[in-house]
This record gives C-alpha cells, sequence and structure tokens, in this order.
C-alpha cells in the first residue's frame, strides 16, 4: 500500500457544539452571557488540566431597593476533538503526519490562502471574491503576491506583507520572519515536507550545495558515474577506491537508512485506524518494521487457516447462498507471528523476539530496484523526501566544498531579496505554473525558533548557522505562531489549546480546544459517552448503521449525533477490456465500439441506483474522473458541466 487514503466521517454532538468552529472568530469582545456553563464534558484524560474560569464571589443578599447583580460570566466553552495517535512532531518544519501536522496548523499562518476551489488568494490584504457553486465568498490573506515573467525568461514574485500581523506573544510578523522560514526549509540538512526547495529559484541549488555550477557539475557527474558502476567496481580509472567507499558508505547507506525510515514512519500514521490498526497489532505484533515492509508491499505476515464461517449479507444480514442454495462460507485465519520479506524471502518469527531492522528494509528495496534512484527506481516508494537528494545534496556539498577549486561556501540564495520590512522578491530562473503552490508554508516566528543574534540579512545570516538546524528542532515539540490558538500543552495524550486574543481576524469564539487521542473504535462510543465532540472514525456501513440507532429519527442527521460525510481524495470506476469485449474479435471496429460505448451508457445510467443500494451513504457518482475533493474537479455550476456519457465522442447527445 502506498499513501492510501480513507474516507473519514466527521461527527458532531448536537446541541454541544455552538454553530461556529474553529477559525470562527468575533472582531470585537462578546457581550457577558448569562447562560448556565457549558455542559460539553472535556475528555477525561484532560479533565484535571482544563482550565477554567473562576465564578465571581458571591453576591450579597438583595433588597427591593438594591438591584440584583448580574449573575457571574459563563465557564469558557471547551470543545474536544477525538484524534488519532500524535508522535509529537508538532511543528511547521518537520511534522510528518497528518496529525502531527494538524496540531501545528492550529497555531499558524501562512504566506498564501486558497479559496474553497483551489483559487489562490494573491490579493490577500484587500481581499478577493470566488465564486462557489454559485455563490460569492470573500477571502482575505496575510499577503499580497505579484508574479512578474520577464524577457529573459526569469520570473520575479513580488511579496508583500500585512503590516498588523503579531504572533500569539505580541511580537509583530516582519518579511524577516518570511525569509527565515524560507531558509529553514532550504537548509542543506533540511528532512521536513516543505518542498519550497524544489523550485527553480535564482541560486538555489547553489546555497544548498554551497558551491558553484562548475564544481556542481563535477561532483555531480562523478557520483552519476560511481552509481552507475556499483559498489563492487574494481576499475579505478577515474576516480580511487577511497572515493567510491566514501560516496557508498557515507552517503548512499545512510540515505537509504533515513529514506526507509521515512516509510516506516509514514505507515505509523495508520496504527489507529480501524483495519490498519489490527493488521498492526494481530499480524505483525506491533513490530513497526514489518508493518512498515507489509504496507507498502514488501513483506507478508504468516496465518495458518482455522476453519470456516459463513458470508452474511451485509444488507439483509441474512448468509449468503449460492445459485443452488448452498451457503457461501469463507476460510478463516489465524496469523503466526511469521513474517517474510516479499523480495529476498528472509523470514522473522517476530512472536520469538526476531524483527526485520531498517537496514533490512532498505536491502529489500535495493534487490527490488538496485541501484536505481530515479522515479522508475527508488524514487518511486518515497514517503517524502527523494533519495536522489538525500544522497547527492550532501555527497556535492561537502565533497565540493573540501575540493581545490572551491574559493568559499555560498551562504545565500541569490534570488531571494528582502525589499522592505514587510515585503521581498523570489527570483526564478524560468516559469512553471506550479512554482506559486509552494508559496503556501508557514510563517513562523524567527525569535521563537530561531535565534534574533544570529539573524542580519546583510551578512547572509538567517537565525541559525547554516547546516545546523538544532534551534529550530529543539521547539518541535512545542509550535507558536500568529494562528487562531495557542498550543498549551500535550499531556495524557491530550493537546490543549487557548484562543489566541491576537488573532488578526479577531479572538475565536471558542475559548479552549482539546485534541485527544483514541482508537479509532473508540469514536464513535466516545461520541455516544459525551467524552468528545467531534471526531473521524473511519466510515462504513456499520457505522452508518449505528449513528442511526442512536438518532431518534434513524437518520445520520438527528438528536443525538450530527453527520458530516468527507469524501476521500480518490474514486472508483468500471473499465471494459476492449480485447475481451468486442465484435468479432475485432477490438477496434464500429461495432466493438458501439457495443463498449452502450454498456458505458448502460452503467451511467443505473451508477445512482447500485451506489444507493450498496454503498448507502459511503459513497456519490461523480460525472468526471476526479474525485470532487480535489480543486480541479468540476462543479455542477460550472459552465459546459454534464452528466457521464451523456454525450458521444464528437458531441451528439444520447
Amino acid at each position: 500500500m502506498k499513501k492510501r487514503s480513507m474516507k473519514l466521517l466527521c461527527l458532531i454532538l448536537a446541541l454541544a457544539m455552538a454553530l461556529t468552529f474553529l477559525a470562527s472568530c468575533k472582531d470585537e469582545p462578546a457581550a457577558e452571557s448569562s447562560s448556565p456553563p457549558s455542559t460539553s464534558p472535556t475528555a477525561s484524560a484532560s479533565a484535571s488540566a482544563s482550565p477554567s474560569q473562576s465564578p465571581s464571589s458571591s453576591p450579597s443578599p438583595t433588597t427591593s431597593e438594591t438591584p440584583a447583580p448580574p449573575p457571574p460570566a459563563a465557564e469558557p466553552q471547551t470543545l474536544v476533538v477525538g484524534y488519532s495517535n500524535f508522535s509529537q512532531k508538532f511543528s511547521p518544519f518537520f511534522a510528518k503526519t497528518a496529525y502531527d501536522r494538524d496540531v501545528a496548523d492550529m497555531t499558524q499562518l501562512v504566506l498564501l490562502e486558497n479559496d474553497r476551489a483551489g483559487n489562490l488568494i494573491l490579493n490577500g490584504i484587500n481581499g478577493e471574491t470566488f465564486a462557489y457553486n454559485g455563490v460569492n465568498y470573500n477571502y482575505k490573506g496575510i499577503s499580497d503576491i505579484e508574479i512578474v515573467q520577464k524577457p529573459d525568461g526569469t520570473v520575479d514574485y513580488n511579496v508583500k506583507l500585512r503590516n498588523d500581523i503579531v504572533f500569539s506573544d505580541g511580537v509583530p510578523m516582519t518579511i524577516d520572519d518570511v525569509i527565515f522560514s524560507i531558509y529553514v526549509s532550504c537548509d542543506p540538512t533540511y528532512d521536513g515536507s516543505s518542498t519550497f526547495y524544489s523550485m527553480p529559484v535564482t541560486g538555489m541549488r547553489n546555497f544548498r550545495t554551497g558551491v558553484t555550477d562548475e564544481i556542481y557539475d563535477k561532483y555531480e557527474s562523478l557520483a552519476d558515474a560511481m552509481t552507475a558502476a556499483g559498489p563492487d567496481n574494481t576499475n579505478f580509472a577515474n576516480w580511487t577506491q577511497e572515493q567510491q567507499d566514501t560516496f557508498w558508505n557515507k552517503y548512499v547507506q545512510p540515505a537509504g537508512i533515513t529514506f526507509t525510515q521515512e516509510i516506516i514512519d509514514y505507515c505509523q500514521g495508520y496504527t489507529g485506524h480501524a483495519t490498519y490498526g489490527q493488521w498492526y497489532e494481530e499480524r505483525v505484533l506491533k513490530n513497526d518494521v514489518a508493518f512498515g515492509m507489509m504496507m507498502w508491499g514488501f513483506g507478508s505476515a504468516g496465518r495458518v487457516e482455522v476453519g470456516e464461517e459463513e458470508v452474511i449479507d451485509e444488507e439483509t444480514g441474512e448468509p449468503q447462498e449460492d445459485d443452488a442454495g448452498n451457503p457461501v462460507m469463507r476460510k478463516i485465519y489465524e496469523y503466526t507471528g511469521i513474517f517474510t520479506t516479499a523480495v529476498t524471502g528472509t523470514v522473522f518469527d517476530l512472536g520469538a523476539g526476531e524483527s526485520p531492522t531498517v537496514e533490512d528494509y532498505w536491502n529489500e528495496l535495493v534487490a527490488e530496484y538496485g541501484y536505481d534512484f530515479t522515479d522508475d527506481g527508488l524514487e518511486i516508494e518515497t514517503a517524502g523526501s527523494s533519495i536522489w537528494e538525500l544522497i547527492y545534496n550532501p555527497y556535492i556539498y561537502e565533497q565540493g566544498l573540501a575540493d581545490p577549486a572551491t574559493s568559499g561556501e555560498i551562504m545565500n540564495i541569490a534570488g531571494v531579496k528582502k525589499t522592505g520590512d514587510y515585503s521581498m522578491t523570489v527570483t526564478t530562473d524560468f516559469f512553471e505554473v506550479t512554482n506559486i503552490y509552494n508559496f503556501g508554508f508557514e510563517v513562523a516566528p524567527l525569535h521563537y525558533y530561531g535565534d534574533k543574534s544570529q539573524y542580519d540579512y546583510n551578512a547572509n545570516k538567517f537565525g541559525f548557522p547554516k547546516g545546523d538546524l538544532t534551534i529550530v528542532n529543539t521547539k518541535t515539540t512545542v509550535p507558536m505562531g500568529a494562528g487562531p490558538y495557542k498550543f498549551i500543552s500535550y499531556q495524557n495524550n491530550v493537546v490543549s489549546y487557548e484562543a489566541n486574543e491576537n488573532y488578526w481576524k479577531g479572538e475565536p469564539k471558542i475559548k479552549y480546544i482539546r485534541f485527544a487521542e483514541m482508537s479509532d473504535s473508540n469514536k464513535l462510543s466516545g461520541m455516544i459517552a459525551g467524552t468528545v465532540d467531534i471526531t473521524e472514525p473511519s466510515f462504513n456501513k456499520t457505522v452508518g448503521e449505528d449513528i442511526r440507532n442512536y438518532n431518534s429519527n434513524g437518520q445520520l442527521v438527528g438528536d443525538t449525533i450530527t453527520t458530516n460525510l468527507v469524501e476521500n481524495l480518490g474514486y472508483g470506476y468500471i473499465g471494459i477490456n476492449a480485447d475481451t469485449v468486442n465484435v468479432g474479435g475485432n477490438p477496434s471496429s464500429k461495432a466493438s465500439k458501439d457495443l463498449r460505448t452502450g454498456f458505458a451508457t448502460l452503467y451511467a445510467v443505473y451508477r445512482d441506483t447500485v451506489i444507493n443500494s450498496y454503498y448507502v451513504d459511503a459513497a456519490t457518482a461523480i460525472q468526471y474522473p476526479i474525485s470532487n475533493t480535489s480543486w480541479a474537479a468540476p462543479r455542477p455550476a460550472d459552465d459546459g458541466y454534464r452528466l457521464a456519457y451523456s454525450f458521444l465522442l464528437y458531441g451528439k447527445k444520447i
């Protein structure tokens, strides 16, 4: 499995949640409420640490001449969200799992926003209006970005930052914070998820490797040649044995371990999932490396057959029968704890304490692809970083700087230029449509994540020593920024937030928020028990039925639970094989094409019937081969939108 996404279900406890949510903010302080304190309970793990507002002192007895004093202020509202497991990399720079990223995002602002349909808000300071499904919405952001394509083919991205943004600790945000954030994500040792460094920014390659283009090309060519020759090469006409050993032992092997560990870490995000979490516990006995290998298709768990059971029809609840009226049976297996790698066939007895290592996993990858670091080889297995860059960048950086022809390390990115306290320009060597999307990064506070004494733009000092992100890494578990909420703590598996009174859109109405860890199987029961207000269990037919049973109206939206289905970034389709579905054995004949068109049209007409009867609420029909969750998906209100298979190839309506 590679980066498989799942359909999630967002559950909201009715009446316990205000109509506004995380980004719902107030421009002015709300009037004092006389309503009773919120009864929305907090998760038991965080109950002892939940902040509360002390009630005012008891009023003195009243008389007819003395009006009664106002009631005490209401307890600040706390919203509890049931979450899957965190890895405590709560950093805008280094968060890897989606859950850790969510924790950090609550505290951050991004430089470039987009609307509901994916349109970029390039004029965020004054705002822009875009239509979505026929309704106009106004969007604002913290910056304006002007794109200027110049006659020589280079492109300037002129960035203007709002001058009224402050971080949650009250320190103003300036363009230095933006520049600092760029340099962190472009540092040669950076291993986070930002891809800003992948842009063709003028001088980017020189900064990351520290050398001129001539030196870069020299060592890139040498690395290419040694890669092609392999680690067992014995021809040293063009390089020495020492150079070869250094390349493979100091650069390739460590990069391979880093690359492989990223896959293992990525798969850890699925250990709390209802299905994959069960695989993690039963099939690989909670072995992280084996789980990563199994999920990526590089290993399998041993099992033995222990019996059979009847297959129950999900619709009727009755046993399924075949055409002859016999019950349909399926085999039951138990897992043995024996794990076998997919390429080399190496066997590990997990139950006896034998465990594959990260090195074993890397060896499996090499056994499959060799030392092919391209998109057709090892690169296809990436869970984030490029294996090519993990090897080549540090190799060229260190070996190039040691070359006698190198006069000194390049310490800045030529194409990143400060033009004012709230403005800058980023220049790229050529235009690419996707470049602008890289500007959607979090603007992190220099004074918190870096060292202001080490920042001097004119002296090529950017808040930390180049090649050493220790300062930034020390703040990985405690995020801070200019976002709507302030991170308070992570204790007893609960992340606690408090509303940011300095948030530029106004302090959020919900004062306190908790992200509470729980297994996927406990999320719905947590809703019913009242320990969480919102959660995202994996949606299936059983969960849907449970929700209907809890609501008195028998629907997904009722008096106990309100359900909001969130579509998966993916879709399924029926493929018709032209080699087997044809007339007279000629797949390309008009009759064959008409036959397949007829089948496709019939399938299209009855898609809703099939989907509604089988998937019920778990799927919807789409008209274009793209998930409705994508910004590029056509919308019913768009010009030219039409139903699938309603027209023939050349425009004739069916």
